[in-house]
């Protein structure tokens, strides 16, 4: 079971408007979150000749969550730590985000690599670069694969993260059920299709309105 994203608060459109695009990184010292192989890539984009505005993530959550809008690029290099979640990578999706990150396993659910988001090794600054390189260059990849992300994450809001826990100390997850009462498997799959589906138009239409305090 795996932690959510909340689409109410973390939510917004795949375009963006800046004269320079912006990569967007995390703020932090420690080296599970691999802060150097990120400072690497970034150094080597501006040696490649790429024009970017580099912001930092920090701040209060409605001043992160105008970090992600304002965003063309997330990067996250965290390393192999274990089973968990990470929330920034799910946040920077949902928000409209195109995603530049290590594939360890707090984002295989979310990071599929060359359809959800870019994918590199960790520790890999060269990785690192090439992949934003390439979505500097190509506004088309990136706007598809923030919008592909963003449809991504939406299977994984806090709401139907919710449900599937209660499912499952309940002993009633979905093989269950298909086992127990025969091609209700498919009917499931149709009803989170549908409901993927409205939630996406849901946070689209929430998103457009300004964002009010922090």
């Amino acid at each position: 079971m795996f932690g959510g994203v909340n689409l109410s608060r973390f939510c917004g459109g795949t375009g963006r408007c800046n004269e320079r695009p912006v990569v967007l990184v995390r703020e932090s010292l420690d080296t599970i979150k691999g802060t150097a192989a990120v400072a690497e890539g970034l150094g080597l984009l501006g040696e490649r000749g790429f024009d970017f505005e580099v912001a930092v993530l920090r701040g209060s959550e409605g001043e992160v969550r105008e970090l992600y809008r304002r965003a063309d690029v997330f990067v996250s290099g965290e390393v192999e730590w274990g089973l968990g979640w990470s929330s920034v990578v799910a946040e920077a999706m949902a928000c409209g985000c195109a995603v530049v990150c290590t594939g360890v396993r707090a984002v295989e659910h979310v990071a599929e690599d060359g359809v959800t988001a870019l994918v590199f090794a960790p520790g890999d600054g060269q990785g690192m670069a090439d992949a934003v390189g390439w979505l500097l260059r190509d506004g088309g990849l990136r706007c598809g694969l923030a919008e592909a992300g963003r449809r991504r994450v939406v299977r994984y809001s806090t709401e139907r993260m919710a449900v599937r826990l209660e499912e499952t100390v309940r002993g009633q997850g979905s093989e269950g059920r298909e086992d127990n009462h025969g091609g209700h498997g498919d009917d499931t799959e149709m009803r989170d299709e549908e409901t993927e589906r409205l939630s996406v138009d849901r946070c689209t239409e929430e998103c457009s309105r300004p964002v009010v305090g922090s």
